[in-house]
C-alpha cells in the first residue's frame, strides 16, 4: 500500500508495517495471524486427544499443515504445524499401513526442508522434535535412501554450525567491547545451541531405535562431530549430549557398536570424574544401564555379555558382575 493508504489504518493496533522507500509500505494484519496460530494449535489438540476419532479429518488437516511449515509470517503457526504431524500420523494408523506410509511420504521431504531452512532457531528445534516423534510414531524403516541422505546432510550442517558459532562466541569474549551485557547475550546463544544439539540427539535416538546397527553407515558420516564433542576442550553440555548419543548406539546397536569403542570408551571412563554433575551422570548412566548384575569379566579382555543390550569392553567388567554367558565380541 502507498503512504496515503497506510495513514488510514496506521493507528489500528491490528496492523504492523514495514516501509520500502518513501512511498511503499508492506502491511500485515497481525490480529489475523494470531487467529491463524490459535486455529492451528486447536487442531493440534484435536489430533492429540481424539486420536483415531480424528481420522476423518487427518488427510485434510495434513494438507493444510504441511505448507504452513514455511509460513514465515508467524513463528507459532510453523511450530503448531510441526507439532501436529506425529499426532496426525497416529490418527491415520487405523486406516492401515499403506495409508500412513503415503501420508508420511507427503510429510517427510517438506519437514526435512523446513528443518534446514527455518530462520528461527526455536522453530527449527520444534521441527526437529516433530521429525523425531514422527519416526517414533511410524516405528518402521520409513525413510527412503533420498530422505536419509538429505537428513544426514542437514544434521552434518547443524553440527558444523554448532562448532562455528561456539568459536565465534569465544572470540567475542576476547573482544575489547566484551562486558556483562555481551556475556548475557552469549549465554543465551549457548543455551539455544545446546537445545538444538539435544534435538539432533533425539533424531538420532529415534532412528537408532528403528534401524539399529543398520543406521551405523549413516552415523559414520557424523561420527567425527560427536568424537569432537567429547573432547576435553569442549563445554560440558557438548560432552553430555555426545555421551547420550553413544549410549543410544550401545543400547540399540548390540555387539556391532564395538566398532566405535575407540572414539568414546576411554573418554567415557575419564568423564565419570568430570566436575560437571550432568556429565558424571551421563557417563555413569552408560555403564549402569548396560551392566549385567551377574557378570564377571576378565581384566584385559574384550567381551560381549549374552544379555541383550549389555556390552563390556576391556577393563569395564572387572569386579563388577558375575556371569557365565560371556562370549568373545567381534570388533
Amino acid at each position: 500500500m502507498d503512504s496515503d493508504d497506510m495513514k488510514v489504518v496506521e493507528e489500528d493496533e491490528d496492523w504492523q508495517f514495514v516501509s520500502f522507500g518513501e512511498q511503499q509500505n508492506f502491511g500485515i494484519r497481525t490480529a489475523g495471524l494470531e487467529e491463524k496460530a490459535t486455529a492451528c494449535q486447536m487442531l493440534v489438540c484435536y489430533a492429540r486427544e481424539l486420536k483415531e476419532g480424528f481420522v476423518t479429518y487427518a488427510e485434510e488437516v495434513v494438507k493444510l499443515m504441511v505448507p504452513m511449515l514455511k509460513f514465515y509470517f508467524h513463528d507459532s503457526v510453523r511450530s503448531a504445524a510441526a507439532e501436529s504431524l506425529p499426532y496426525l500420523l497416529e490418527c491415520a494408523k487405523i486406516r492401515g499401513e499403506g495409508y500412513v506410509n503415503e501420508m508420511w511420504h507427503y510429510i517427510c521431504p517438506e519437514l526435512l526442508s523446513a528443518i534446514d531452512a527455518d530462520p528461527e532457531k526455536e522453530v527449527q528445534s520444534d521441527h526437529m522434535a516433530s521429525f523425531a516423534q514422527c519416526v517414533t510414531t511410524m516405528n518402521s524403516r520409513c525413510l527412503t535412501e533420498e530422505h536419509m541422505t538429505t537428513l544426514v546432510k542437514v544434521l552434518d550442517k547443524f553440527l558444523k554450525e554448532h562448532f562455528e558459532r561456539a568459536a565465534e562466541r569465544q572470540l567475542k569474549r576476547k573482544d575489547e567491547d566484551y562486558d556483562e551485557v555481551v556475556e548475557e547475550e552469549l549465554l543465551g546463544e549457548d543455551d539455544t545451541d545446546v537445545f538444538l544439539l539435544s534435538k539432533v540427539a533425539d533424531i538420532l535416538r529415534s532412528l537408532l531405535s528403528v534401524y539399529k546397527q543398520d543406521f551405523f553407515p549413516y552415523f559414520d558420516q557424523l561420527l567425527p562431530h560427536f568424537a569432537t564433542l567429547l573432547g576435553a576442550d569442549r563445554p560440558w553440555p557438548d560432552q553430555q549430549w555426545s555421551l547420550c548419543v553413544f549410549d543410544d548406539i550401545i543400547e540399540y546397536g548390540g555387539p556391532s557398536c564395538a566398532r566405535y569403542q575407540e572414539y568414546f570408551l576411554q573418554r567415557m571412563m575419564e568423564l565419570i570424574g568430570s566436575q560437571s554433575v550432568e556429565v558424571q551422570q551421563a557417563a555413569s548412566y552408560v555403564l549402569a544401564t548396560h551392566r549385567k548384575p551377574k557378570c564377571r569379566g576378565t581384566a584385559g579382555s574384550k567381551l560381549w555379555c549374552g544379555c541383550p543390550g549389555t556390552v563390556w569392553w576391556r577393563g569395564i567388567c572387572k569386579d563388577m558382575c558375575e556371569c557365565s554367558t560371556l562370549t568373545g565380541a567381534g570388533d
